[in-house]
């Protein structure tokens, strides 16, 4: 008999992240950043199945980034920033360079 497994819900949204990109032109595999406290947000290449670290892509010029998102249309690698150093704005958001990791105000 046929039994289902549950999975855990950010399993399958990082899983269809991933796929999703691949459906697209591929430039970009599993991404990720880091950086809090004033410290600039480097961007990553992840290993899809274990999350570890492949290749370090670059800083991004920019902390406190929020999230980053992908469209697979475009091509644009996006992401939102609330740094300090643009304190009397709102969040803000930015495109970030896939090749390079650096970021680019956008609005």
């Amino acid at each position: 008999m046929f039994r289902l497994r549950r999975v855990p819900i950010a399993l399958v949204l990082v899983t269809l992240l991933w796929v999703g990109s691949h459906a697209a032109a591929d430039p970009l595999d599993l991404v990720g950043v880091d950086g809090a406290g004033g410290t600039a947000a480097t961007l990553y290449e992840l290993d899809p199945l274990t999350g570890a670290v492949l290749a370090v892509i670059g800083p991004t010029g920019f902390s406190h980034l929020n999230a980053i998102d992908f469209d697979p249309v475009t091509g644009v690698l996006y992401g939102i920033a609330n740094d300090p150093t643009f304190s009397n704005l709102p969040p803000t958001l930015i495109t970030i360079n896939p090749q390079t990791g650096v970021g680019t105000v956008v609005a």
